[in-house]
């Protein structure tokens, strides 16, 4: 529904000043819900100070809230597995490692990340 269908696009005229109604402005987000349009009035004049009686009685700005679509669950992605680290450790804790990490994270209860890190025991031996 656009803003300009809602609100008729009032101009008010009088003694060289004029309160037209500006455009609408876009939704701040492309779904769920919290967040309003707003259009707003300005005083246009030639630079002479208006009495301020003559902008009580009009509305100085309008809102709007936008009804958006439900925002789509956002999985998590994780960036490619590191190298295996060195083995460290000794004796019969000889391991290694191996990292990613989120380069998307979770939104509106997608799946979340997979394991961050791995480790291994190594085949090698390493005496103490």
């Amino acid at each position: 529904m656009e803003c300009e269908t809602i609100y008729n696009n009032l101009l008010v005229q009088n003694n060289d000043l004029s309160y037209p109604m500006g455009t609408c402005n876009e939704c701040s987000v492309t779904c769920g819900r919290n967040d309003i349009r707003r259009r707003t009035r300005t005083l246009l004049s030639d630079h002479r100070a208006v009495d301020q009686h003559r902008c009580q009685s009009l509305p100085l700005e309008k809102t709007q809230p936008c009804h958006l679509n439900p925002c789509r669950p956002t999985d998590c992605v994780t960036s490619q597995w590191s190298t295996w680290s060195p083995c460290t450790g000794c004796g019969q804790d000889i391991i290694q490692t191996r990292t990613r990490i989120p380069v998307r994270r979770i939104r509106n209860g997608g799946k979340r990340c997979g394991p961050l890190k791995e480790t291994r025991c190594c085949q090698t031996a390493i005496s103490c």
